[in-house]
């Protein structure tokens, strides 16, 4: 009792201990996910939002153009530069300001000399930088717009030249400020901060405020100067910036993480500790049955265990008479029965297969037979004729032995096709090996063998046709004698229980040449042989005779070590055995019992 508590704690405590483990796995786990998959989600939208920002400015950029062209086809511009009417300029200008509210507005002359300007922030503008432009490019017809900046911010400049009779008169300058309505109403759409800078790093454009509630003059960027988005995360926020090569300038989101993550762990906590209080009724529930479960359940897992790898041995003890005692005695009776089906199915396989080659046997036999019979009348014929001739009687008398060696290999083929008629009786084995062994001695001797029979010599007796029992050992007994020369032949014979199940084994042991394992593995099939003059069919025979009696066999050989097999008989099995309405072996090799 005292040990069966003990194994119990220790399952407990074992589980406890995993779980609280995997809980606390689980836990970061939990957070380790959270944290990527909001990083991965917040990176798709940052891709997104930089895409939205950067379309943004590029379709202010091209509907800057379509302006710039809607003014220099208008007929008042070059009506303005044929008459050089400052009042035509300023009518104008009244229009387009009236109609591009947002815009500054900028006519000059072909030496960059100005004709007339809006006054919004175009004072913001750097002339002298806009006069050298246009001074070095008096012949060039242009239409182009880029992307300025200066203290004040970031402005998208549209160039247009007003040309007359192929040549230019003029320029048309539009310009918008990047301002920061423009990047607050792209903030309030992708909910994210902005922040635009040069191509030197400075902020020229922003939606941040500092903690006085000011508009930030400046930020660290990321240092990148690919077209590629870069992502940083960095104490409380994740950013992501994208070089834009046409504007020549640089583009960063900024989502704040804090609140998210203080609220992301907060759920954490309480799924912690509900966790937590979870694994504790679990574990305690656990103690509480584990007793009576865990032991007969193991031992059936690994019944099944054993199953799974072919052992059919394995047997658990019935400890309880409730569902699971129930279990644990079908379990045994379904080994059992697994035992004895897949013993069937080898045995019955096997017979067919002797079965399919004697028949196949007996038929080539057949064929072979008879143009033999011709060949050697013929032989003979030519022998009587020509017996004078030295070389010719020699050869015929090798025809004829050669014949004579045909007819005997094929008289063994038919031999093993051979319907026998099956008669049982109860046969004394160890008066059986002894009639063998007086049968076999002298010819052993011949060879210098010994044949040794390890018995207490009392009756044994078995149900078996006595006649078909004699040939299979007296064809293994050949075996080892072939084998070996001043070797020495085993016979052990002894009863024996085996899981309350008596049975009979008989152990036939050589110290012959043995067999390599390829030639071990086709032993008991029908015409392998490794003998110049065998046929194969010898151990095959023996296996049949074998399996018609339900003895399991089994052959164990090592190369120049010797040969053992073992026959098993199982006594109350074997008293059972009948064939009845039987009457020879092709009968019984039909049955599936």
């Amino acid at each position: 009792m005292k040990k069966n508590i003990g194994f119990k704690t220790k399952v407990v405590v074992v589980i406890f201990a995993v779980m609280f483990l995997g809980m606390f796995m689980s836990y970061y786990i939990q957070q380790n996910f959270m944290l990527k998959m909001i990083q991965d989600n917040l990176k798709l939208n940052m891709e997104n939002n930089l895409k939205i920002i950067s379309n943004e400015i590029e379709n202010k950029k091209k509907d800057l153009m379509v302006k710039a062209v809607i003014i220099e086809k208008d007929n008042a511009i070059l009506e303005l530069f044929n008459k050089n009417d400052y009042n035509i300029a300023q009518n104008i200008l009244l229009k387009y300001i009236e109609i591009y509210k947002d815009v500054a507005i900028e006519i000059y002359d072909l030496n960059g000399n100005i004709i007339t300007k809006s006054l919004n922030y175009s004072n913001d503008m750097n002339f002298n930088m806009i006069n050298n432009f246009i001074k070095t490019r008096k012949k060039e017809k242009i239409l182009d717009s880029w992307l300025v900046e200066n203290k004040n911010g970031a402005y998208i400049k549209s160039f247009i030249t007003i040309r007359k009779n192929a040549e230019n008169i003029g320029w048309v300058i539009l310009t918008y400020r990047i301002s920061d309505k423009f990047l607050d109403n792209i903030k309030n759409r992708i909910d994210m901060e902005i922040n635009i800078y040069n191509n030197k790093n400075r902020l020229i454009g922003t939606t941040m405020y500092n903690k006085k509630g000011v508009r930030i003059k400046s930020r660290k960027s990321l240092n990148t100067d690919r077209e590629k988005i870069n992502f940083e995360e960095k104490k409380e926020e994740l950013v992501a910036v994208k070089k834009n090569k046409n504007l020549n300038i640089k583009i960063e989101v900024v989502y704040r993480l804090k609140e998210f993550v203080k609220n992301q762990q907060r759920i954490r906590n309480k799924i912690f500790y509900l966790n937590f209080l979870l694994m504790l009724g679990i574990v305690i529930s656990l103690n509480l049955i584990l007793g009576k479960l865990i032991k007969p359940v193991g031992e059936l897992i690994k019944g099944l265990q054993k199953i799974e790898t072919g052992n059919f041995e394995y047997k658990i003890e019935k400890s309880s008479y409730d569902e699971l005692g129930q279990a644990v005695e079908s379990f045994n009776k379904m080994v059992e029965k697994l035992k004895e089906n897949k013993e069937n199915e080898k045995r019955i396989a096997n017979l067919d297969k002797i079965a399919s080659v004697g028949r196949l046997a007996a038929s080539i036999a057949h064929e072979i037979k008879n143009p033999l019979s011709s060949i050697s009348m013929i032989a003979n014929m030519y022998y009587q004729e020509f017996d004078s001739i030295d070389f010719t009687r020699e050869d015929f008398k090798v025809i004829s032995k050669e014949i004579n060696r045909i007819n005997d290999i094929i008289e063994r083929l038919l031999d093993f096709s051979r319907e026998r008629k099956i008669v049982l009786k109860d046969v004394d084995i160890n008066l059986l090996f002894s009639e063998l062994i007086m049968l076999l001695s002298k010819k052993m001797m011949e060879k210098g063998n010994k044949l040794i029979l390890n018995s207490d010599y009392k009756e044994i007796y078995i149900k078996a046709d006595e006649n078909m029992l004699k040939q299979a050992f007296l064809n293994i007994l050949i075996n080892s004698n072939d084998s070996m020369e001043k070797g020495v032949v085993y016979i052990n014979i002894e009863e024996k229980e085996k899981n309350k199940d008596k049975e009979i084994k008989i152990e036939i042991k050589d110290n012959g040449k043995g067999m390599k394992p390829e030639v071990l593995k086709k032993a008991f099939e029908p015409f392998y042989t490794t003998k110049t003059k065998g046929s194969g069919i010898g151990l095959a025979v023996v296996k049949k005779m074998f399996d018609i009696h339900r003895f399991k066999c089994n052959i164990d050989s090592q190369s120049g070590v010797g040969t053992t097999i073992t026959i098993i008989i199982d006594v109350e099995k074997n008293k059972k055995l009948t064939f009845e309405g039987v009457k020879y072996e092709s009968e019984i090799l039909e049955r599936r019992d």
